[in-house]
């Protein structure tokens, strides 16, 4: 009895810990959407408000999901991918700030890594996280999302 449930618990260590160090296949903008649903991928670029910005609001949690772009330069230039970022109007880890319900620009957005730094639009960011392309086995509206879990420094 002992023995299968330290082997239970060194084997729940060794997901916890795989779960935790999941660093993603490095891949480029240009290129990132040529991965599979659900491929867990490490993009650098610039996090970047689009022209629409799309948000939703879970109530319970009260985590709002950012629909922005992640671009190959700042200003939006080059390739760019739709990103889902999770944001809270407390937390600083919780990857962007509340943007303002009454108009913003692009000065507005500050973006938190996962260590807590701030940082602008204008600054490089590495995003890890993992490719959408469907919804419960369906293909969803937008076929190349990248749902981020976790934005550092390069």
């Amino acid at each position: 009895m002992r023995k299968a449930s330290l082997l239970f618990l060194l084997a729940s260590l060794g997901a916890l810990v795989a779960a935790c160090s999941r660093t993603g296949e490095p891949s480029k903008v240009a290129d990132v959407c040529q991965k599979g649903d659900g491929a867990i991928v490490a993009v650098e670029g610039f996090l970047v408000l689009p022209t629409f910005t799309q948000t939703t609001i879970d109530k319970k949690t009260e985590m709002t999901t950012y629909e922005l772009s992640l671009a190959e330069g700042p200003d939006a230039e080059g390739a760019a991918i739709k990103t889902a970022v999770m944001g809270t109007r407390s937390n600083k880890t919780n990857r962007i700030n509340e943007l303002p319900s009454d108009g913003y620009t692009k000065r507005d957005l500050q973006i938190f890594t996962d260590a807590g730094e701030t940082i602008s639009s204008l600054e490089r960011v590495r995003v890890t996280g993992e490719m959408l392309k469907s919804g419960n086995g369906e293909p969803i509206a937008k076929p190349c999302i990248l749902k981020v879990e976790k934005i550092e420094r390069p």
